[in-house]
């Protein structure tokens, strides 16, 4: 019977979960017809058609919400707001290899809310209490941290190096209690 039950469940989400990417996907079609013209041509077209205009829209909304940011800051912050989705994809993998899934998605909104303020406000590196919450990392620094999210724009353009030596840094770590 309990069978019975959660395989009803999983129809009745699968089913809700189906429905609003369908009407979803009619809504973007609807809107923006155009884009799947530029799929239709191909990966370049759509990157120079669809992905570039929009790096320079959110670029130029991290300047203006940040005018006062220097340059090297403002271009990582740029980067951040830009692939914020790549950024969290890497830190929560790793932060779930070094500490476990619990609440991995905490410490990864924790790491990058405080990287943003602190690249915004040009101020002294924030320090983790000496009694970590549940959404404090409780593995490396906040240093190494920071330099990882640094690390991972040379990652996506092209230069794995420091990715890699920061990789191995988190293995060699031993998992926290």
């Amino acid at each position: 019977m309990q069978d019975d039950f959660q395989d009803a469940l999983r129809t009745i989400v699968s089913s809700l979960v189906e429905g609003i990417a369908a009407q979803s996907d009619a809504q973007m079609a609807d809107i923006s017809p155009v884009i799947q013209r530029f799929v239709e041509r191909g990966p370049d077209d759509f990157n120079m058609g669809v992905l570039f205009p929009w790096s320079q829209l959110v670029e130029a909304g991290v300047r203006r919400a940040f005018p006062e940011v220097p340059s090297e800051r403002l271009n990582k912050l740029e980067f951040l707001f830009s692939h914020a989705d790549f950024v969290s994809h890497h830190l929560d993998q790793q932060i779930k290899n070094t500490e476990g899934w619990i609440c991995s998605h905490d410490k990864v909104l924790w790491i990058l809310n405080h990287y943003t303020m602190w690249l915004a406000s040009g101020g002294p590196m924030p320090t983790l209490p000496e009694k970590r919450e549940f959404f404090h990392p409780k593995s490396m620094s906040v240093a190494f941290w920071f330099d990882f999210c640094d690390h991972l724009q040379s990652l996506y353009y092209g230069n794995s190096k420091l990715h890699l030596m920061d990789l191995t840094q988190l293995i060699a770590q031993p998992k926290p209690e």
